[in-house]
């Protein structure tokens, strides 16, 4: 009787062993799907997506795996590995740019006359001034003797709202002898950052859940490895947005100006006028021309001089050789002269 109940103990407690690893397995194959299940979902947010490469979660699946769960069924050799989201710009980017605000940098390029520099560049930064905006670069080359002249090239930032009352009022203290007004859209480029950003965001969210509940240092390694460069392109596109803003915001203007001492007239329309504009521009070139070699003659005068002297020095010279060499030659002949009268004697 005693071993009886002994036997049936036994067997109890055999079975209540069964039982408790029948639920702890269960337990496990269930942490296991639910962390395979997590995994799906982070590259089921970005199949369809800006980051999209055309790779099924099916193909992945293997990659996809938590490692405990590769363990359990002999795979543990095979690391889960998030896919590369470097594909091209969703398919809604058009959708979403047609209800966004357009995103355009616009961009001026000016050459310009004056015939005071000076008199310009204060009335330039008082224009500057005027228009909230601020000079970026300036290259201010030095006055020229020949003709005393300047110029200079400015690169200036105006803020986008104040565009063309700044390009009035530079318009209205030089000549413009040409002007270049431009504009890009990059509106779909703006959004598709955007939704570049916020995909990546979300795989972000979706690695650190993960990291938290991983357990293997290999597995964890790899997770660090791919947020880290989720991270880097996140910091990547965030400065591409913020570059987009600054030129969106502040548009670009480029002035080049010329100091001149008289400016380009309008271009003529008839016969007579091109005739009368020719005559005239002729002339003021011959004057200018004249001019400048006038100063030039009288600058260069002291290197003149120097050559001058030097060239007559050398032409005295060389006639005094020239002068000995003809003496040489008359008395050698006399001499000839005077042997051939002995000989005939």
């Amino acid at each position: 009787m005693r071993k009886f109940r002994n036997g049936t103990k036994k067997v109890a407690a055999i079975g209540l062993c069964g039982i408790m690893l029948l639920g702890l397995t269960a337990c496990g194959a269930k942490a296991s799907n639910d962390m395979a299940y997590e995994m799906e979902q982070v590259y089921t947010q970005n199949a369809g997506s800006a980051w999209d490469t055309g790779v099924s979660f099916d193909a992945v699946t293997e990659e996809s795996m938590d490692f405990n769960m590769k363990a359990e069924y002999g795979m543990a050799d095979s690391i889960v590995e998030s896919p590369k989201l470097e594909s091209s710009a969703p398919a809604s980017s058009e959708s979403q740019a047609a209800v966004t605000t357009r995103k355009v940098i616009k961009t001026a390029n000016l050459n310009l006359q004056t015939l005071d520099f000076d008199a310009f560049q204060s009335a330039l930064d008082a224009k500057i001034a005027e228009s909230d905006a601020y000079l970026q670069y300036a290259d201010v080359s030095g006055t020229d003797y020949y003709g005393g002249r300047k110029s200079a090239n400015y690169t200036i930032r105006v803020p986008e709202a104040n565009l063309s009352f700044f390009l009035a009022g530079v318009e209205g203290i030089a000549t413009v002898t040409n002007k270049t007004v431009g504009e890009e859209d990059v509106t779909l480029s703006y959004v598709d950052t955007e939704a570049r950003i916020k995909t990546l965001q979300i795989e972000q969210e979706r690695l650190l859940a993960l990291l938290e509940k991983a357990d293997d240092l290999e597995y964890i390694i790899k997770l660090e490895q791919r947020l880290s460069e989720v991270r880097y392109n996140i910091e990547s596109f965030q400065s591409r947005l913020r570059t987009y803003d600054d030129k969106i915001t502040y548009s670009t203007v480029r002035i080049y100006v010329y100091e001149v001492t008289r400016v380009q007239e309008k271009a003529p329309e008839t016969l007579l006028e091109r005739i009368s504009n020719g005559w005239k521009n002729t002339m003021y070139e011959i004057s200018e021309g004249a001019q400048d070699f006038l100063v030039w003659f009288v600058i260069n005068l002291p290197y003149l001089a120097f050559w001058a002297v030097v060239i007559v020095v050398a032409v005295v010279v060389l006639k005094k050789k020239c002068a000995k060499r003809k003496v040489k030659k008359l008395g050698k002949t006399s001499d000839n002269n005077e042997t051939v009268l002995d000989s005939q004697e």
